[in-house]
C-alpha cells in the first residue's frame, strides 16, 4: 500500500470516527429532558437550603410532551398530622425558551378549603413569573425571582418520580 491510499484510509476513518462520537454525545435537549413528573425534594430562598418536609416532597409537577403541565403542592396541615394541600392545584400550559419556562395556569383543579373564593378561584389562573430551569445530578431546579420588601429568590429542586399526585 502505498503512502497516498494510506492516507486517505486514515483520513476517513479519523473522519468516520469523529461523526460517530458526536452523535452519541449530544446533550439532551432541555424541552425533552424537563418533560416527566417530578417531586420537591428541597427548597432555597434567597440561598438558605432547607430539605422538603415529608407533605413538602408530597409536590409534584408533571409536564408533558404537548407543553401542557400540572403542579399540586402539599404541607403540613395546620389543625392535623395530615398533610394538606398548599395553595391551589393548577394544570396549564408552558413553554421553555433559552433556559427560561414560562407557564401559564389554565384552570384550577384543586380548591382548599381555606381558599374556596370566586376570586382567589380566578385569580390563580393566569401566567406566573419566569422561571429559570437547570439541571443537576438529575434533578430539576426552578428558580424564580421577584420583588416584595426586597429582592428575593425562590429555588425548588425537584427529582424523577412514578409517585402519583398528592389527595387530601
Amino acid at each position: 500500500m502505498n503512502k497516498k491510499q494510506f492516507a486517505l484510509i486514515f483520513l476517513t476513518t479519523i473522519t468516520l470516527l469523529a461523526c460517530s462520537s458526536d452523535d452519541n454525545n449530544k446533550t439532551p435537549d432541555v424541552q425533552d429532558s424537563i418533560i416527566g413528573k417530578w417531586k420537591l425534594v428541597s427548597i432555597s430562598y434567597d440561598g438558605e437550603l432547607e430539605e422538603a418536609t415529608v407533605c413538602e416532597s408530597k409536590s409534584i409537577i408533571e409536564f408533558n410532551s404537548d407543553n401542557t403541565y400540572k403542579d399540586v403542592a402539599a404541607k403540613e396541615s395546620d389543625i392535623s398530622d395530615d398533610c394538606a394541600y398548599d395553595g391551589f392545584g393548577v394544570t396549564g400550559t408552558f413553554t421553555l425558551t433559552n433556559g427560561i419556562l414560562t407557564r401559564t395556569a389554565t384552570e384550577v383543579v384543586i380548591v382548599p378549603d381555606e381558599l374556596d373564593n370566586p376570586d382567589w378561584i380566578e385569580g390563580a389562573k393566569g401566567e406566573y413569573d419566569p422561571e429559570t430551569v437547570s439541571f443537576e445530578n438529575g434533578r430539576l431546579s426552578l428558580t424564580e425571582t421577584f420583588e416584595e420588601e426586597k429582592i428575593s429568590t425562590y429555588k425548588y429542586t425537584y427529582e424523577k418520580t412514578t409517585d402519583e399526585f398528592f389527595s387530601e
